[in-house]
């Protein structure tokens, strides 16, 4: 007879693994972990303080935690090692609530949900927990309101950046009422949905490290104020839904601080690009659940939802430097290379000629400065757009788009999330990545279906040249393996 492993649900975060069982507590312990991307630059493995593997079982005397969204995985590895798995589940089960009906406003909007949408609702709503990816230009906003709606609970919308938090509480607004909007200095708090910063709800919790790779999202809001850091703290610990935008954040210290203190009835993630390339999908699993749909860009271009991209690779060869690090070779490279730059300017008229709207990103403020010269000493009338500048200047440069004023938005890439122009048709992409997540994001800016546009233009360049060669080479196969037309 094939032994019982005793499974506990402690709460809405955790279960328990009841055994003290050496070999099985191994085994799940190295199923459930993994080698964390770059561990081997850190003081800590340098120090040999960290074997740079990610242990997802907490082992603790009589309780061994592990992340609830894994509980499928754990029933379903435990039989491999030769042990059944009994689960018991003692947490109250809250009746559902009745469903606010939007249909009246949905219709007032001229929003019909599409097919797919109305999959994602029905289906996040039976499952409790779990991730969505739904590509941008989806509809995740509205779908991520209807899906509140159908919740009806207090929930928390957690957003990157003030350009998601001022276009969710702009468009849950129109359905809701008293809808609270937490972030950039501001801490009105709604009774049943708010829309928070995830910035400003770390801070709120004492955190002082960024959410992102580079400072800015943080240096785009305003500071926390302290008589609201209390009242943040209460509205993380008494939302019963919780819903993270742009979920690929969540191996980050914020996301971590905000998941201690909170112990949701339901819990969801949503991106167009949840999943990393290595291990640390596990984490994501871990703290959100599995994931439930999956809602491609290739999947809404054949749909006709999307417009189909176009991607052009100009191949920059290698300058004859001395640099051998990374960053010597990006500057040299990237920055401060002439004969890059003026490509850039020269590809980015091309498409102004043949009619398109184009957003140019670069990630370094230096290389902006640069780029804004050399437009200006060619004639060409450029926005500029970085981090510092206010949600009031953002929106100006947004409504000269709209209005056909302005046809070339030279930005950093604080506008990877949060852009919501679709009128844009051409992306130049001034700084290379190897990140999965940041190229399909990017590509997404331009993706969006508008009158008159049957597609879009990206220009990409294959830098021929150390460590750039490699991320070169990752992103075109990104985009052949999304189904994008690449031309060299």
């Amino acid at each position: 007879m094939t032994q019982q492993i005793k499974i506990i649900i402690l709460d809405n975060k955790f279960c328990s693994i009841n055994t003290d069982n050496i070999d099985i507590l191994q085994a799940i312990d190295k199923e459930f972990s993994y080698k964390v991307l770059g561990a081997e630059y850190s003081e800590a493995f340098r120090m040999r303080k960290w074997d740079g593997i990610q242990h997802l079982l907490v082992k603790k005397t009589n309780s061994n935690k592990l992340g609830i969204g894994l509980l499928d995985k754990l029933t379903t590895f435990l039989p491999t090692i030769g042990y059944d798995a009994f689960v018991e589940d003692n947490r109250y089960k809250a009746p559902n609530q009745q469903e606010i009906d939007l249909a009246p406003k949905l219709k007032e909007m001229g929003i019909v949900l599409r097919d797919y949408q109305t999959e994602i609702i029905d289906t996040a709503f039976s499952k409790k927990m779990g991730v969505i990816r739904s590509a941008t230009g989806s509809g995740k906003s509205i779908t991520i309101a209807a899906l509140v709606a159908k919740i009806n609970l207090k929930t928390i919308i957690y957003v990157i950046g003030i350009d998601l938090l001022e276009q969710f509480f702009q468009l849950l607004s129109q359905l809701f009422d008293g809808v609270g909007y937490v972030g950039n200095g501001e801490c009105i708090i709604g009774d049943k949905v708010n829309i928070v910063s995830l910035w400003t709800a770390a801070s709120a919790l004492g955190l002082k490290k960024d959410i992102v790779s580079d400072d800015e999202y943080k240096n785009s809001e305003k500071a926390v104020r302290i008589e609201n850091k209390l009242k943040i703290i209460d509205l993380l610990k008494t939302s019963q839904c919780q819903i993270f935008d742009e979920c690929h954040a969540i191996g980050t210290s914020s996301f971590k601080a905000i998941h201690k203190e909170i112990n949701p009835e339901r819990i969801y993630g949503f991106s167009g690009t949840p999943y990393r390339t290595d291990g640390s999908n596990l984490y994501t699993e871990a703290v959100l659940g599995p994931k439930l749909i999956d809602i491609s860009a290739k999947h809404l271009i054949d749909k006709n939802i999307l417009t189909p991209p176009f991607i052009k690779f100009i191949k920059i060869p290698g300058l004859d430097t001395k640099a051998r690090e990374y960053h010597s070779i990006y500057k040299e490279h990237v920055v401060e290379n002439e004969y890059r730059n003026k490509l850039i300017v020269e590809n980015t008229k091309l498409l102004k000629e043949k009619g398109y709207t184009t957003l140019v990103l670069f990630k370094q403020i230096r290389h902006g400065e640069i780029l804004q010269e050399l437009f200006e000493n060619d004639g060409v009338n450029v926005e500029l757009l970085n981090g510092s500048d206010d949600l009031k200047q953002r929106e100006i440069v947004k409504n000269k788009v709209k209005s056909g004023e302005t046809k070339i938005v030279l930005s950093s890439t604080i506008f990877d999330v949060g852009l919501d122009l679709p009128i844009l048709s051409g992306l130049v992409l001034c700084s290379p990545s190897k990140s999965y997540i940041k190229t399909l994001q990017r590509i997404g800016r331009v993706l969006r279906k508008y009158p008159g546009k049957d597609k879009a233009a990206i220009i990409d360049f294959y830098d021929d040249v150390k460590y750039l060669r490699e991320h070169s080479k990752i992103r075109q196969n990104i985009y052949i393996e999304e189904g994008f037309a690449v031309s060299k």
